[in-house]
């Protein structure tokens, strides 16, 4: 009996336990709204907030719901959710980690410039970010995060900005992802947060993308209201610009940074000018804020006149001091300004401190695979410039190394550039620059040789030379001084005036020169190179050897096949003149013809010159003769000077005859010759006359004289035109030296050896 009672006591006790269990469980899971409200609100005002409001609508080990949670903390920040749903298992609840937590409805009131308490809690030794991401990493307190149609709103200044936006996150051992989409003041965004466990270390990537530029009125509408508006010339009218990174977190900071700026299809406008890019990225690596390294790529256009492919930019930075580098594949302009492309453009390294300063005397050059100018009207190969500061200033030195160019059909080889430019006065060129080359090609002809050109500029339209100097069929030209204007056209650019100020011009290795040329000379075109009708130039003096001439003038024009028509021509010389008549030749041949006159040529300044012996005449010459240059080899064509009539016209001349020596002695020849000698001793001119004839291949000077002589108690009458016959080598050979004037006879390239006495 007692034991039956002992057993009814043992369940009556185990019966009271399990009701007492099964009501406490009761009252807590009754309660569990209450405390886990009571639980969130402690929390809360531990946290600053002095409101806190919710509804846990379900509490389940597996799963938790809170409804329209209200929060507030003071004039900072107000927090609303309209729902808020906790995923997990029992056994993980235990450990403090949640499967799932999903909120809708988001609401964050946020006032950034508020003042904040500083009353927060201090420890001994706060955890570094580096300890908490590991910590979180190795051991996630939620496993999947996510956030939907909520919005936070930033105040700043009583101006807000509202963002829109969801959230993903997803986080699992070693390794994590958020997600966060949205609109920023109606302007759209993407971005993505990676973070990672390996080896100990704690790494960080991310990206933040702006697919619509278009969309950012209303946000820079924002930030103008703050007192620092963006300037009205500047709008973002379409266009993609993403932000990308990465990082190894150390402690507090990041180390191995690494940043990416990408843009596309982007077109903003600036001052009434556009600026679009197809393609642009940007690398930086700081390493510290004063030591990073940034590299730029990019395809841009400018306002359509400038377009630039594969631009790079390139920064180094240590402190102070950077490093500048660059180059462009493909640099174009188009639209108002020159059409010029440059492709292969390579820029110099230049150093740069801060305050920056223009480096004085240090040469820097730029490289470039080829220029082209007018569609490829101009072409340049590759070369490079070379630029300098010399001084403190607006100078700049420039100098083009030698490179090969092409203009149409027309070969410039060897050619390069030297000048000091002011860049405050450009276009203007107030200052000497340099052009040399060593050679001009027309096809596989070379048409120039050795060319140098000094030269400055009044604009773009004046240009002014100061000396020119070439070498054209082995023969040296130089314009030096040369005071000439050059105008250039901009409605016809091949339409150049050339104007003469008082130029000299010569030919260096023959000891010719031509002082004092004034007068224009119009182009109709450069190619093919021809003159707008005719032009007339005028010179003061011209110098031939020893020879020299007074003022004098000629006309002439210019074909387009390259035909020059000389059509008059005169200088004052010897108290009389000499000119051309209408000739014609082909610049781009080596043969011509000159229609030479002389009128009223003093014969005594003839003799000086020319004469081995002492000559004395009295007379003036007149006449015609026409010279030519076939094949190399110098000729003339039948001609005449006569002497002009005179009453004081006189020869006198007394030497052993060259042709008498060669007669045989008691021969009628040389007693007539001996008479003549005799009679020129001291001759009376009635008439003289110089004849050039050219028959069947043959040449003959014939030189005719009439006059009388008296010799002791005679007197000897050469009444009967008495003529030399002789060919030209054997006549000058025994009277007259051309050297003077830079004449080899050996040139004659015909049969000039004929001699006889009529």
């Amino acid at each position: 009996m007692t034991s039956f009672w002992k057993k009814l006591r043992t369940k009556r006790v185990l019966l009271t336990f399990l009701i007492a269990s099964v009501l406490i469980i009761f009252l807590v899971w009754v309660s569990l709204p209450f405390l886990l409200n009571w639980g969130l609100s402690k929390m809360a005002r531990e946290s600053g907030f002095s409101e806190f409001d919710a509804e846990v609508e379900q509490i389940d080990p597996w799963g938790t719901r809170i409804s329209k949670i209200q929060m507030h903390k003071k004039q900072q920040m107000s927090l609303a959710v309209e729902q808020v749903n906790l995923v997990y298992a029992p056994a993980s609840v235990a450990q403090g980690k949640l499967d799932a937590v999903s909120m809708t409805g988001l609401e964050l009131d946020f006032q950034a410039d508020a003042e904040t308490s500083a009353d927060r809690p201090e420890t001994d030794s706060p955890e570094s970010m580096e300890e908490t991401l590991a910590r979180f990493l190795e051991a996630p307190d939620v496993t999947h995060l996510r956030i939907r149609d909520s919005k936070l709103n930033v105040n700043w200044k009583k101006q807000g900005y509202p963002v829109d936006f969801t959230l993903k996150g997803d986080f699992h051992n070693q390794i994590g992802r958020l997600i966060l989409d949205g609109f920023l003041s109606g302007f759209p965004f993407r971005s993505k947060v990676d973070l990672a466990r390996d080896e100990g270390k704690t790494y960080l990537t991310g990206e933040v993308i702006f697919p619509d530029l278009s969309k950012s009125t209303d946000l820079i509408e924002s930030i103008d209201s703050l007192g620092q508006p963006i300037s009205e010339s500047l709008s973002l009218k379409e266009g993609e610009v993403g932000l990308m990174g990465s990082a190894r977190v150390d402690g507090d900071s990041f180390k191995d940074l690494f940043l990416e700026l990408n843009a596309s299809a982007l077109n903003l406008e600036a001052s009434g000018y556009d600026l679009n890019v197809s393609e642009a990225v940007l690398f930086l690596t700081p390493e510290t804020m004063e030591e990073w390294s940034a590299n730029f790529y990019a395809n841009l256009g400018f306002d359509n006149q400038l377009l630039a492919r594969g631009l790079k930019v390139s920064v180094k930075a240590e402190g102070p001091a950077y490093e500048l580098s660059g180059s462009v594949s493909q640099l174009k302009t188009t639209g108002d300004l020159p059409v010029l492309e440059i492709t292969g453009l390579r820029l110099p390294i230049l150093d740069i401190t801060l305050p920056f300063e223009i480096p004085i005397g240090l040469e820097k050059k730029i490289f470039f695979d080829e220029v082209s100018y007018d569609n490829g009207s101009f072409t340049m190969m590759e070369g490079n410039v070379s630029v300098e500061v010399p001084e403190e200033g607006t100078l700049v030195s420039l100098l083009l190394s030698p490179s090969d160019a092409s203009f149409g059909e027309i070969g410039f080889v060897g050619f390069s550039y030297e000048g000091l430019l002011d860049w405050e006065e450009l276009p203007k060129i107030s200052r000497k620059q340099v052009v040399t080359g060593r050679r001009i090609m027309l096809g596989l002809d070379a048409l120039l040789e050795n060319l140098e050109l000094a030269f400055r500029m009044e604009s773009m339209e004046r240009i002014l030379l100061d000396m020119l100097a070439f070498d054209a069929s082995g023969v040296s030209y130089e314009l030096d001084p040369a005071n000439l204007l050059v105008k250039v056209s901009q409605d016809n650019p091949e339409s150049l005036v050339f104007e003469f100020r008082g130029s000299t011009f010569g030919f260096p290795g023959q000891d010719i020169l031509i002082e004092g040329i004034k007068g224009e000379i119009e182009l109709a075109s450069i190619e093919p190179l021809a003159t707008k009708g005719s032009q007339t130039i005028s010179f003061d003096r011209i110098a031939l050897g020893d020879m020299e001439t007074g003022k004098g003038s000629f006309s002439f024009r210019l074909e387009p096949d390259g035909t020059i028509i000389v059509e008059r021509a005169q200088a004052g010389l010897w108290g009389g003149e000499v000119g051309l008549l209408e000739t014609t030749f082909n610049m781009y041949g080596d043969d011509f013809r000159l229609n030479t006159r002389v009128s009223a040529i003093n014969g005594q300044r003839v003799a000086d010159l020319l004469a081995k012996e002492d000559i004395n005449i009295d007379g003036n010459f007149s006449g015609d003769i026409t010279f030519s240059n076939e094949g190399g080899k110098w000729d003339f064509s039948n001609g005449l000077v006569l002497m002009d009539p005179s009453p004081n016209a006189r020869l006198r001349y007394k030497s052993e005859s060259v042709v008498l020596n060669s007669l045989k002695k008691g021969s009628k020849e040389y007693e007539e010759m001996k008479l003549t000698n005799e009679a020129m001793e001291n001759l009376s001119l009635e008439t003289m006359r110089i004849l050039f004839k050219a028959f069947d291949g043959k040449r003959e000077v014939v030189i005719s004289v009439r006059g009388k002589s008296e010799v002791g108690n005679r007197v000897i009458h050469l009444n009967n035109n008495l003529n030399f016959i002789a060919g030209i080598r054997q006549l000058v050979g025994a009277y007259f030296d051309f050297s003077n004037l830079g004449i080899d006879l050996g040139n004659f390239g015909v049969d000039l050896e004929n001699f006889d006495i009529d």
